[in-house]
């Protein structure tokens, strides 16, 4: 959904371009070289994504037209997005609402990013007071259907989820879902489902967290990422299987890399996307709210790398695609094999090579000198984290670097180094760009090939690639 006015422009825009887009494809014949089912898909995944902005735009002029008396959630999965839409409505802004409650407006805009799922419930409480609203919900019990949902939960699989993802059209009716989904919860998880209705989980599957090179935040939840990884371990696999070469050698120096993914010696997300593919290494990005931002994995000779960033900048992405990039390249000589370290733990969160790949990233998009901006702007702020919002500013334009590179930069190096949270400033220094998931999903449409998989195989990918309408 749309939370703000920035996110309301930009969407705006896409749209426009959507449109555009839409109109052009439908306007010229089937290329030669693609498949007519698949530039079929291709239009109809554009059409789909202009459908959801439509009506994300469409809600958010309802939201903030003042006309709205009340806000129905189905259920209290729902509640945070209820709380969100409710802010709108009264036409509080986050410092607004930030100060009834007595905490900053970055802790509310960092909340609102993760849909509060890091947030306490007394607090949820003192925001829904602070913002007048009162809640009337009965509680009904289902039994059974209870029973089976809280088996997924534990596991870390929503059913919103598997109505978004897995059983779409399934309606809901968690019976239906179950048998709609069935199939992806064995292939994926190995679940059966039970001719009553119910779960067999004695051999639940959720291993490829422990082998995977994660990009997530430090207050993930671990259980839900683990299910979540699995899932995307399973595409990420599907899309693997249907390139027809290995990848190529990946430059291990920031210079060389900086040079082989520019186009006319301007380094952007689509001339980066468009080097990547070439490499044979598939970008697929991935939507959902969950708090999983990035993963690489290497299937037989082959890289895949997921994108997944509530924040769509392209400075966010783009910094996001060359940190996977380098674990990419790490595993052409050591491989990516299960470990006794999960990958949700903070061992391998925090570890040598997670900086590694920072400082890879950062230096290819500050040529070399990521640390050395980095230092002068701690510097220029004297250690005051209060401070360093403009001394990034500062450093950025006398260096004539991206001021959202430099601030993603810093709030990775702070993390690292003193364990501190600057993301919230971080995400306020990101300058206005296109919608990275877009731009992601035009360059896994217009690469990815999925004619040699099972049909059900491409349907999971397409679905796991788009918003479907009527979901947010």
């Amino acid at each position: 959904m749309i939370k703000n006015e920035r996110q309301f422009g930009v969407t705006q825009n896409q749209a426009r371009n959507f449109e555009a887009a839409i109109a052009e494809a439908k306007g010229k014949k089937v290329p030669q070289d693609t498949d007519p089912l698949l530039w079929k898909a291709y239009i109809e995944g554009m059409e789909s994504q202009l459908t959801t902005m439509q009506r994300e735009i469409a809600e958010y002029k309802q939201l903030k037209s003042g006309t709205v008396n009340q806000i129905e959630v189905g259920s209290l999965e729902e509640f945070p997005l209820g709380i969100i839409k409710a802010r709108i409505v009264r036409g509080f802004t986050h410092k607004e609402l930030a100060d009834r409650i007595g905490v900053k407006p970055q802790q509310v805009q960092r909340w609102e990013d993760s849909d509060y799922e890091t947030i306490g419930f007394n607090k949820l409480i003192k925001i829904g007071n602070a913002l007048g609203i009162s809640v009337h919900e009965s509680i009904s019990f289902r039994h059974e259907a209870k029973n089976t949902a809280d088996k997924l939960n534990e596991l870390g699989i929503d059913l919103k989820f598997l109505r978004k993802r897995l059983a779409p059209g399934a309606g809901k009716d968690l019976h239906d879902v179950l048998k709609a989904a069935s199939g992806y919860l064995k292939r994926i998880w190995n679940l059966t489902v039970l001719g009553d209705g119910t779960i067999d989980t004695r051999t639940f599957d959720c291993t490829a967290a422990n082998i995977a090179r994660y990009k997530l935040p430090k207050d993930a939840n671990p259980v839900r990422i683990r299910a979540y990884t699995q899932y995307a371990y399973y595409v990420a696999e599907r899309v693997a299987s249907s390139m027809s070469s290995d990848s190529q050698p990946i430059p291990r120096d920031w210079k060389e890399a900086r040079e082989a993914l520019s186009e006319d010696g301007r380094l952007s997300l689509q001339s980066a996307l468009h080097t990547v593919w070439a490499m044979g290494i598939p970008v697929v990005p991935l939507s959902d709210t969950i708090r999983f931002h990035g993963c690489c994995w290497r299937f037989n000779g082959r890289n895949v790398i997921i994108l997944k960033q509530s924040v769509r900048a392209e400075s966010r992405w783009l910094f996001d695609l060359l940190h996977e990039l380098y674990h990419a390249g790490e595993n052409e000589s050591h491989g990516f094999d299960p470990t006794a370290i999960d990958g949700t733990a903070s061992e391998r969160r925090d570890s040598e090579d997670e900086r590694a790949a920072n400082e890879f990233a950062g230096n290819i998009l500050l040529c070399g000198s990521a640390d050395d901006l980095y230092k002068e702007a701690l510097s220029k702020a004297k250690g005051q984290l209060p401070q360093l919002k403009k001394a990034v500013r500062q450093v950025a334009k006398s260096h004539q670097v991206d001021v959202g590179v430099l601030a993603n930069y810093v709030a990775y190096a702070l993390k690292s180094e003193q364990d501190a949270d600057w993301w919230g400033a971080a995400v306020n220094l990101q300058p206005e760009s296109a919608d990275a998931y877009s731009t992601t999903l035009s360059a896994f449409n217009a690469h990815f090939d999925g004619s040699s998989l099972p049909e059900e195989d491409l349907k999971l990918v397409m679905l796991a690639t788009t918003e479907p309408s009527g979901l947010c």
